[in-house]
C-alpha cells in the first residue's frame, strides 16, 4: 500500500512505531478533509450570490477548517486539487 521512504534513524527500524505515526498522519489529514459535493451544487455554491456578493477565493476553496484564517500555500493547493477533481473530472 504505497512506497515508504527509508533511514538510517534508530526510529525508522521500529515498524510499530513507524506504523502508529503513519496513523496519527492519516487522522490528522482526515480531520482537516474538506468535503466537496457533486459538481452541480459545487458550480451552483461557487456561482450563487448570497446577498448580492459574490464568494471570497477562500469561501470557494473552503479555506479556514477549523482553525479559521490560518491556512498555508499547502492548504491552498491541497483545496485547489480537491475541488478541481470534482468540477473537472
Amino acid at each position: 500500500p504505497g512506497v515508504e521512504l527509508f533511514g538510517d534513524l534508530p526510529w525508522f527500524a521500529d515498524l510499530k512505531l513507524r506504523g502508529r505515526l503513519l496513523q496519527e498522519v492519516r487522522q490528522a489529514h482526515a480531520a482537516e478533509k474538506i468535503l466537496v459535493g457533486a459538481p452541480a451544487e459545487e458550480i451552483q455554491r461557487i456561482l450563487s450570490r448570497k446577498g448580492g456578493q459574490l464568494l471570497a477565493a477562500g469561501a470557494v476553496l473552503r479555506l479556514g477548517g477549523v482553525h479559521h484564517g490560518g491556512y498555508g500555500e499547502s492548504d491552498v493547493n491541497y483545496a485547489y486539487r480537491q475541488l478541481s477533481r470534482a468540477l473537472h473530472p
